[in-house]
């Protein structure tokens, strides 16, 4: 099993609707491959994490990066994993907003909170949580 973690740039008029979309149609196709993950928005950039049969999520990366709703997408981290990080989420969609403080406040999300930060394995939980520093 691989988790590979990209970074990209949303489109500038992305709406509700296309996240909705988005979150509909990966949840079945994920679900349906075998794996799962956890993509975050923060108003101008997505981070997602992809974990699962190294040639499904390889496939899944393929499709993404020919997605018109976001561009310059950037693999920050490909691993081989034993465990998954996001068992029984198919997708699952956070947008996060900013915050000033500590670590943990910087993930104030619709529907996921710190504690599921706090079970991550630590590089991966870094990047979670420094992803709000993105301009």
């Amino acid at each position: 099993m691989i988790r590979i973690v990209y970074v990209s740039t949303a489109i500038p008029k992305l709406k509700e609707e296309d996240l909705a979309d988005i979150l509909k149609v990966a949840g079945l196709r994920n679900a349906a491959l075998g794996v799962t993950g956890l993509l975050v928005h923060n108003g101008r950039n997505f981070m997602q994490a992809l974990e699962g049969p190294a040639e499904c999520v390889l496939e899944l990366m393929s499709s993404i990066t020919r997605d018109r709703r976001h561009s310059g997408v950037i693999v920050i981290s490909r691993e081989t994993i034993e465990a998954r990080a996001f068992s029984g989420w198919a997708m699952r969609l956070s947008q996060v907003g900013r915050a000033a403080g500590n670590p943990e406040d910087l993930l104030i999300t619709n529907g996921l909170d710190y504690s599921v930060v706090a079970t991550m394995p630590g590089n991966l939980a870094t990047l979670f949580t420094n992803f709000n520093s993105l301009d």
